[in-house]
């Protein structure tokens, strides 16, 4: 990749520091501290040896993806131009270092963006591939994820009506009916086609900037096919569980994961080597031994690589991962509480994921629900609705006839975030939602202010 984008000007300095070995050593160091999170959280959940034999719950897409970026960014080819640091690429640095030092593996993949985005702009040959893979792996281990929050309701839809249309059954939300009319099955967001997608592009960008590139239009379209031979492998599992229900645990298990896992990636290795046939392999130099660069910086430079490396990995060991804020147990306490409080018969209805209370008074009955700020449990809440109850979602006291999804979901991941680096005072803010029979109006006047948490 050639720019003539200017970068700022050089900073003097007594020795001269390559800009392509910095540049490759950061984004080195943000890969490491985003992979640190998902590590630490993985241990923290199940423990070392359950997380390392399912390699942290990160794919093997991501970890080939971060070895073979990292291996091009500290192998400068010997003919690339030996640039001094600019001052911009200083701002982009510094920025880096302030969302690494945080304890935050999500703020290690902003990071990454950050240089990586910046990388691929100002920089050409093997380290403009280097950035692009590396660019690419934020996608499946932030981004995506992101995306998901703000948009599950709609991707969930699209799973469960391509899932229906091959059961010939019909779909409402992200619930799908089993094939005779007897019931309905749910898709949840662990069951989405997203996250295999985000990984579908990971592997073609390896592909493409590890071999070689074709024209625009021929990535593009093998990209796509990617995309979908996977999206097709995960809908064929969800058409499998809805046609045999009785096998669920079989296919919705270990051993359907594990059978998904290597059918989504050989079909991506088989779609990657399909596209790449006829393409030449990239000529950009000859690489130096991966690390040359490093050994050959400054003392100073060295050091400070080193300290900041200790320090932005240690604060995600001592602070742990990124708590989920989330409190179910007290928030139905508290619900509880406060219904009894206000004269209501309080039931709470086991055996459902999520909190559930029926409350009644005479004639009145109240059910609640806690309605996911990422909105995919939205389907189920409007199906339990009779034709003559009413639904109204309340969130920090304010009634709203729909989810609030965007500021809920704000709210939610900028705590989380927030109270992982010592903020303290952000809280958990759930969103109710609540279905009422015509003769509760005078509770629900009072409800509002109630439950406000």
């Amino acid at each position: 990749m050639t720019t003539s984008m200017p970068i700022g000007v050089p900073i003097p300095t007594a020795l001269p520091i390559r800009r392509t070995v910095i540049l490759g050593a950061a984004m080195a160091l943000c890969a490491i501290n985003g992979l640190a999170g998902a590590i630490i959280l993985a241990v923290e959940r199940t423990g070392f040896v359950d997380a390392l034999s399912s390699l942290f719950n990160i794919s093997a897409i991501v970890w080939i993806a971060v070895v073979c970026g990292i291996a091009l960014g500290l192998s400068p080819a010997a003919e690339d131009r030996d640039d001094p640091l600019q001052s911009r690429d200083i701002v982009v640095l510094a920025l880096a270092t302030i969302l690494i030092l945080a304890p935050s593996g999500t703020l290690g993949w902003f990071a990454l963006t950050v240089v990586a985005g910046w990388t691929l702009l100002t920089s050409e040959r093997r380290l403009a591939r280097a950035a692009a893979i590396l660019l690419a792996v934020t996608m499946p281990m932030c981004w995506t994820r992101l995306l998901f929050s703000f948009a599950a309701k709609q991707i969930l839809a699209a799973d469960a009506e391509l899932t229906a249309i091959l059961l010939g059954t019909t779909a409402t939300g992200n619930l799908i009916q089993f094939p005779g009319g007897h019931g309905y099955f749910q898709i949840y967001p662990a069951c989405s086609s997203l996250g295999n997608v985000s990984l579908a592009i990971l592997g073609w960008m390896i592909a493409v900037n590890l071999f070689g590139r074709g024209s625009w239009r021929h990535d593009l379209f093998w990209g796509l096919m990617a995309c979908c031979s996977v999206i097709a492998i995960n809908i064929l599992r969800l058409t499998a569980i809805g046609a045999y229900p009785q096998h669920f645990d079989l296919i919705h298990g270990t051993v359907g994961n594990t059978v998904t896992g290597w059918l989504s990636l050989i079909a991506i290795t088989m779609v990657c080597w399909a596209g790449l046939r006829n393409v030449e392999l990239p000529n950009d130099g000859t690489p130096t031994p991966i690390g040359h660069g490093l050994r050959a910086l400054p003392s100073v430079a060295a050091s400070v690589l080193l300290v900041i490396t200790i320090l932005s990995v240690g604060t995600k060991l001592a602070l742990e991962a990124a708590p989920d804020i989330r409190d179910p147990v007290a928030l139905r306490r508290a619900i509880g509480e406060r219904l009894i409080k206000n004269g209501l018969r309080v039931t709470e209805i086991q055996g459902t994921p999520e909190l559930m209370l029926v409350a009644e008074r005479d004639s009145c009955r109240i059910v609640l629900l806690e309605a996911r700020t990422q909105g995919w449990n939205d389907a189920l809440i409007r199906q339990m609705k009779g034709e003559d109850d009413s639904l109204r979602f309340i969130y920090r006291g304010a009634s709203y006839a729909e989810l609030p999804l965007f500021r809920s979901t704000w709210q939610y991941q900028t705590a989380r975030i927030a109270r992982q680096i010592g903020g303290a005072g952000f809280a958990w803010h759930p969103v109710l939602a609540v279905l009422s029979s015509p003769a509760c109006s005078d509770e629900m006047s009072v409800l509002g202010g109630a439950l406000a948490l």
